[in-house]
């Protein structure tokens, strides 16, 4: 099948020129905790630039199919199916990309200056013809509940 994928990176990273070592790299703030009114690089958002950050390591990313080709190959239905690494083979590796979408999250303490970056990507679903129903049942379970299992064909002299 013919499928849509949503892909999400998460990685290390911090705005580029910069290094998160210099001490004014997270900002100034005042005694009283209110920054200094300045506008920084530092702070995150929808809609930046992913050039403007240098990416460091990647921490965790995720697929998900989202929509697919029926099984007749004609049409398409929306699905939500978890896609494991050890299913995945991308000629191309998302970094190389550019994201649909990205967001960045300074440095908060515990945790942060981490870009947040989405793709959407073509993907080719495969998988053994004796799969096919559970592989369907997993991504659609309403539908499949509905759908009834093919039969086995007996051979001669088998009882039923």
């Amino acid at each position: 099948m013919l499928a849509l994928a949503e892909v999400k990176e998460t990685w290390d990273a911090w705005p580029s020129g910069g290094s998160p070592w210099d001490d004014d790299y997270y900002g100034s703030y005042h005694e009283d905790g209110d920054d200094d009114g300045e506008d920084d690089d530092t702070g995150g958002g929808a809609g930046v630039d992913p050039d403007d950050y240098e990416l460091n390591e990647l921490i965790d990313d995720e697929i998900t199919l989202s929509w697919w080709t029926g099984p007749d190959g004609t049409g398409g239905e929306p699905i939500s199916l978890h896609v494991r690494d050890h299913e995945v083979c991308a000629a191309t590796p998302s970094a190389a990309l550019t994201p649909h979408s990205s967001e960045y999250e300074g440095y908060m303490g515990n945790y942060g200056n981490t870009l947040d970056r989405w793709y959407r990507r073509a993907a080719v679903v495969v998988w053994p013809r004796d799969r096919a129903f559970a592989a369907r049942a997993e991504a659609l379970p309403g539908r499949a509940a509905r759908t009834p299992r093919p039969r086995r064909r007996r051979g001669p002299g088998e009882s039923p």
